[in-house]
């Protein structure tokens, strides 16, 4: 009988219609997490301009290991032609779509 009355008791104070939802201390670490994880994106979106501004170094194209037959004179305008067909050169952008696609 006194569980009965218990309960008839918590039921009487407990919140009612969507209300309840608000007591819940998993719906605040919920709306923190959320709250977060969206601050964070927020901050990284208003910093990406800035990195781009930061980014002044001379963009060139380094090739690592070619074939040996590259080095040899008959061969040495392949790669010239190959950076002037990207389109690259010393002023190009490292956030540009040619380099990082």
């Amino acid at each position: 009988m006194r569980r009965g009355k218990a309960r008839r008791r918590s039921a009487r104070n407990a919140p009612r219609g969507w209300f309840r939802w608000l007591r819940s201390p998993s719906t605040w670490m919920t709306v923190a997490w959320l709250g977060t994880f969206g601050a964070a994106a927020y901050g990284l979106n208003r910093l990406e301009p800035h990195a781009q501004r930061l980014s002044t170094a001379d963009t060139a194209i380094e090739w690592v290991n070619p074939p040996d037959w590259l080095h040899d004179e008959a061969w040495a305008h392949v790669l010239p032609e190959l950076e002037a067909h990207i389109g690259l050169d010393p002023r190009t952008d490292v956030y540009d779509d040619r380099v990082c696609p």
